[in-house]
């Protein structure tokens, strides 16, 4: 799964990742998932401004073992 955000303003890119990530979140929720594993995104040793962000990650469904 991959989601995209977009903000008319200027934000912190750590802000704006976390948004993707909590949307990606929802949506595999959503799509039934019980774990989620986020791919990790390469931000840089600075504080960056931006408009975009964008997350990724594996969805998985596991049974609770129970039948």
């Amino acid at each position: 799964m991959a989601f995209r955000t977009y903000s008319e303003v200027l934000m912190p890119e750590d802000a704006l990742l976390s948004s993707a990530v909590g949307e990606l979140q929802r949506r595999a929720t959503q799509r039934g998932a019980t774990h989620l594993v986020v791919d990790r995104a390469w931000t840089p040793a600075m504080v960056a401004w931006s408009n975009t962000a964008r997350a990724s990650g594996q969805a998985y469904r596991c049974d609770d073992g129970t039948r």
